[in-house]
């Protein structure tokens, strides 16, 4: 963290041949410990002194490229392979890039490992929040994730309590919640089984049953079929026999394959070969048409729409939150204090996104958050000249509805796409998002009323868009299209 650099460095005059003696160059600032927003941190390990502005901030840039490379391959790994495979990796690779950062006194190192942080970051948060998700059942998800996102949450202000109660050195910091926590978590992965809705999308069914009674009760193991691999098995016999060389033992067979009790009151009916054909033709034809390749989000519409739907919407969350993040540092009042509100402000907004979500769903209560994030950023606009007091309930109304946005589509795009190109659109979205992220500090150094008029803008443009999303899943239209089909034959028979 870099609470006010401006109040805790003192720039220094060039060409002093005491400080060149020092640094070998020109002495660009010098820290003053007796600030109490002074950290004990990278400036003196690197010794930054020595260093432009430029390349210091090009040390932080690092992290967000880091985060837009990971972002292309890394999501499609977990399609690919897995996610425990992609979230363990990730972890790792994260844990060891913060250790190595401990010890690094070199600036091109530390720039490496900075890069490579932020690598892992889309593997760590994104597909790690997407295989908690698919780990649970539907009801719980949106709970789960939202007890998540308080911890997340809850972590700046543990930060920020840290540096100004307790040691102004970042290495104890980190040592304790980032690379030991780091490691608890990878020793407890590798005891955790894969995401069962990613074997059941790979049709290895086997595996998923193992994973669901990994969490059952040993009186309560799941032995039963899934519907996927029920259908598997029907479109393997239709394929097979073709409809017109379809009796009845094969309806028997395909039965059987399902549950045999219930074959002595269906042998009988005549319709059943009418209605599986019917259903084979009518179902689900999308999920038809999924192979895992990136073809798959462009060749479906909905998901194409939503994908694209997303895409704006995290670029406008990523920006818009950042862009705020920025301007809050230079509030007036104590830097800690104003950290410690700003931050504190985050743990009931991720509880009223969780609660928006889980009862009004995606559409409204992304529209719902954004408008608030609009309505806070018009404010400031409006009335930051004139009304300075309220600056700060304006910020707080503005960074809390993009902070809602930013939950919301972690619940979105974990819930919206099929399993089977989940990851590599969560990819996408981050690529997206944290390229946006790059030009946010630039944006908030622009004189106001601009930063927050662009902000204000792009928050209703995303507000908009949200509402054009595709929530129906097409299942619901084959279900209504097979019923349908189902009714008419009935009334046929009766008339």
């Amino acid at each position: 963290m870099d609470f006010a650099l401006h109040e805790a460095c003192i720039p220094q005059p060039k060409k002093d041949k005491n400080l060149e003696a020092f640094c070998g160059t020109d002495l660009y600032y010098q820290v003053d410990y007796s600030v109490d927003y002074s950290l004990h941190n990278w400036f003196t390990q690197l010794q930054l002194e020595c260093v432009e502005k430029s390349s210091i901030a090009f040390i932080g840039m690092c992290f967000f490229l880091g985060w837009a490379f990971g972002s292309i391959f890394v999501p499609r790994l977990s399609d690919l392979y897995g996610r425990k495979f992609a979230f363990l990796g990730s972890m790792i690779l994260q844990t060891g890039a913060m250790i190595g950062m401990n010890f690094s006194h070199s600036i091109p190192l530390t720039t490496a490992l900075m890069f490579a942080l932020g690598m892992c970051c889309v593997g760590s948060r994104a597909l790690g929040f997407l295989y908690l998700m698919e780990m649970l059942p539907k009801r719980w998800q949106v709970p789960s994730g939202t007890i998540l996102n308080i911890f997340d949450t809850s972590i700046p202000v543990l930060e920020v309590l840290y540096f100004w109660k307790i040691s102004k050195e970042w290495t104890t910091f980190v040592i304790i919640f980032g690379e030991c926590v780091g490691v608890l978590v990878i020793i407890g992965t590798l005891f955790l089984p894969e995401s069962p809705k990613f074997l059941l999308t790979m049709k290895r069914y086997d595996e998923a049953r193992k994973t669901i009674n990994f969490f059952t009760q040993p009186d309560n193991q799941f032995r039963g079929k899934f519907d996927q691999e029920v259908n598997d098995h029907k479109s393997h016999f239709i394929r097979q026999k073709g409809p017109q060389g379809l009796n009845q033992s094969d309806i028997s067979g395909m039965l059987s394959f399902i549950d045999q009790d219930k074959l002595t009151i269906l042998l009988n009916d005549k319709r059943i070969t009418q209605d599986l054909i019917a259903e084979e033709k009518l179902r689900n034809a999308e999920e038809r048409q999924l192979t895992g390749s990136l073809k798959d989000l462009i060749a479906i519409r909905r998901h194409f729409i939503n994908l694209c739907i997303l895409l704006f919407a995290w670029i406008g969350s990523s920006f818009d939150y950042y862009l705020v993040s920025i301007i809050i540092k230079y509030l007036p009042g104590d830097v800690f204090v104003n950290a410690i509100v700003t931050n504190s402000a985050d743990i009931p907004i991720a509880i009223l996104a969780g609660v928006l979500y889980q009862f009004f769903g995606l559409k409204k209560s992304l529209f719902g958050a954004f408008i608030l994030a609009a309505l806070g950023g018009l404010s400031l606009v409006i009335f930051s000249a004139t009304l300075p007091g309220i600056v700060p309930v304006m910020v707080l109304f503005a960074k809390g509805g993009v902070k809602m946005t930013f939950n919301i589509c972690y619940f979105a795009n974990s819930q919206i796409f099929p399993a089977i190109f989940a990851g590599t659109a969560f990819g996408i979205c981050n690529l997206g998002a944290k390229i946006a992220t790059i030009f946010s500090p630039y944006m908030a150094e622009i004189d106001p009323p601009l930063p927050m008029i662009i902000f204000t803008v792009l928050a209703v443009s995303c507000a908009m868009v949200s509402l054009l999303i595709r929530t129906e899943p097409e299942q619901q239209t084959i279900v209504k299209e097979v019923s349908s089909h189902r009714s008419t034959d009935s009334s046929k028979q009766n008339n």
